[in-house]
């Protein structure tokens, strides 16, 4: 979806799997939004779920183009889940929690 500065998207993914006599269902959820203050400088949202490999993340991304295609950003990260060798101490999609913030400075020049 495309509205004026604003752009969205939104995946979901139902699974069904049958290993044995087990049955595993599973979602999987991904969406997006960026808001577009000018061509060169925006913000992203991202939120992601997965019940299978329980693991979940929520980022907000904010970046500005300048010069000969340097960029600054700026990423705050939280995401979460277990380790796929701990499932059986009844862990859930939202346990242990990280968060990190990362500021990114990439420098583009051109030969012309």
């Amino acid at each position: 979806m495309n509205v004026g500065r604003l752009a969205a998207s939104v995946y979901y993914e139902l699974t069904n799997l049958r290993y044995a006599t087990r049955i595993f269902v599973a979602h999987r959820l991904s969406s997006r939004a960026t808001y577009s203050y000018t061509p060169l400088a925006r913000t992203t949202l991202i939120i992601e779920a997965n019940t299978l490999t329980l693991r979940s993340i929520a980022q907000i991304v904010s970046s500005y183009t300048f010069g000969a295609l340097s960029t600054i950003s700026l990423v705050l990260s939280e995401s979460s889940g277990q380790q796929i060798l701990n499932l059986g101490d009844g862990a859930n999609w939202y346990d242990h929690a990280n968060f990190t913030a990362v500021l990114a400075f990439a420098y583009g020049f051109t030969p012309f």
